[in-house]
This record gives C-alpha cells, sequence and structure tokens, in this order.
C-alpha cells in the first residue's frame, strides 16, 4: 500500500510539470496514485521472478544426479543394463 505522504509528493511533482495550472487538484492526486500503484506493481513482479523456484540457479540444483544413488548397471563400465 503507498502511502498518503507519497501520493501527495507525486500529485505536487506532477502539478508542477503541469506549468502550476489551475485546476483539479483531485486529478492530480488520482494519476499520482495510479502511476505510483503501477511502479509498485512492476517492482513486485521483477523481485518476484528473481527468487521464482524455476530460476535457472534453483534448476540446476534440483536436476542434478543423486550423488548417494546405486549406479545403474548402464553405468558401471563392462556391465550391460537387463
Amino acid at each position: 500500500m503507498i502511502d498518503e505522504e507519497t501520493i501527495r509528493q507525486r500529485a505536487y511533482e506532477l502539478w508542477q510539470k503541469s506549468g502550476e495550472a489551475e485546476g483539479s487538484p483531485e486529478d492530480h492526486w488520482r494519476q499520482a496514485r495510479e502511476e505510483l500503484e503501477a511502479e509498485q506493481g512492476e517492482h513486485s513482479e521483477m523481485n518476484g521472478s528473481q527468487s521464482s523456484p524455476t530460476s535457472a540457479s534453483a534448476i540446476g540444483a534440483q536436476t542434478g544426479p543423486d550423488p548417494d544413488a546405486e549406479p545403474a548397471d548402464s553405468d558401471i563400465p563392462g556391465q550391460q543394463g537387463s
């Protein structure tokens, strides 16, 4: 959730960029809130992909051979699998 002070600061910046025009402060407030929510959503998505269990490092760690597993007959030189 975005706090009111952050929205207020963004709305003020938007007002300044508009040339400090007289008008509806509610429009700047709404635009500020929508921009900040969109940025927050993008940030969350980016962080989520970094900690995803399907990341390359997690996949590599999960697909390696089990060092404690018994070798199959086909893994032993001179042995043929049945």
